[in-house]
Formats: C-alpha cells, sequence, structure tokens
C-alpha cells in the first residue's frame, strides 16, 4: 500500500521540480538531474523509448541537418517539443527536456541516435546546462576508442552548441 502511495504522488507531482525530473516515459522515477549517473541512465530509457511514448517528432520524415551533411528525424519530448518547433532567442527549456536526433544513413536507415538532454544548472555550462549521448542505431550508448561512454559534456557536441547561447544551446529546425 505504501508503494502504491508512493506510485500515485510521484505521478501527481510531475514534471521538474528544481534539478529533479519525472520521466515523461511512463515510469514514476524521479531523477537527479545533477548527477551524472542519474542522467545517463535517464538517457538511456529515452533512447531506448522515444518512439513509444512521451515523444513527438517534429521533423517530417527526413530533414536536413543544420550541422552536417546528413539527413535527420527529431523526436522532443512533449513538455518540450512545442517550444522546440517554433525556438526563438530568449527560449528557455526545462531541466529534463529531451532532443533525441536519429541520423540517417543514405538508405533512409539509422546511421545512429544523439540525444541532449536538459541537466541541472551548472553540469555543462558551456552549452547551457545540456549533457549529450551517443548511440548506436539500437540504442545502445556508444563507447570511443578510449572505451568511455559517448556521454556529458562531450567536446564534440559542445564545439557547436556553445555557439548558441541565445537558443538555449539547441538549433532548433531548418527554415
Amino acid at each position: 500500500m505504501e508503494r502504491c502511495f508512493l506510485l500515485v504522488m510521484v505521478l501527481m507531482v510531475g514534471g521538474c521540480t528544481g534539478d529533479a525530473v519525472v520521466s515523461q516515459n511512463a515510469s514514476a522515477i524521479e531523477w537527479d538531474m545533477s548527477k551524472d549517473d542519474e542522467i545517463l541512465s535517464f538517457a538511456k530509457i529515452q533512447i531506448k523509448t522515444f518512439e513509444q511514448e512521451g515523444f513527438s517528432e517534429v521533423t517530417e520524415g527526413g530533414t536536413d541537418s543544420l550541422v552536417s551533411a546528413n539527413k535527420i528525424r527529431v523526436w522532443v519530448n512533449d513538455n518540450a517539443a512545442q517550444k522546440y518547433k517554433t525556438l526563438t532567442e530568449g527560449d528557455v527549456f526545462e531541466v529534463g527536456s529531451t532532443v533525441i536526433r536519429v541520423i540517417l544513413d543514405d538508405q533512409g536507415g539509422t546511421n545512429k541516435i544523439t540525444a541532449a538532454i536538459k541537466a541541472a544548472p551548472g553540469k555543462n555550462p558551456d552549452a547551457n546546462d545540456w549533457m549529450f549521448v551517443v548511440a548506436s542505431p539500437d540504442g545502445v550508448v556508444a563507447v570511443d576508442e578510449s572505451d568511455q561512454w559517448q556521454f556529458g559534456a562531450l567536446p564534440s557536441c559542445n564545439f557547436c552548441h556553445v555557439n548558441r547561447q541565445g537558443t538555449d544551446g539547441l538549433f532548433g529546425l531548418p527554415e
């Protein structure tokens, strides 16, 4: 009974509370978005389930990427999707906002998946506190040649996102 009450309370609270966020994908887990291990766990769930629930595709099939020559498809969790679609100077996203980019190969299949997750203030101030993840086509977080998770304040991601300060570190959609 106590467990059921806790689940109901978490579901009622919902949304973002400071540095914590309740998962959008049918899990009533409250994540501490100031802790790397919890952000990574949150990211893994979001990457594995974004096509099933809690996200909206904000692109029409394959669209041109603003940062590479690839075509992409983009999903954003429901609490941030509308703001992302109309991204303008001065927009700020809530902790827990998640953008999933599926990078397509030449045949329209998935080449890799990247995610940007808004973490607690101070986690990655250079890129407006977005933490980044690179995953394989099947949603498994990638490791680099040094056997390090492709997660966090990744230099290759920060390099571009640091220049997007006016739009909370994001690029948005091509016009």
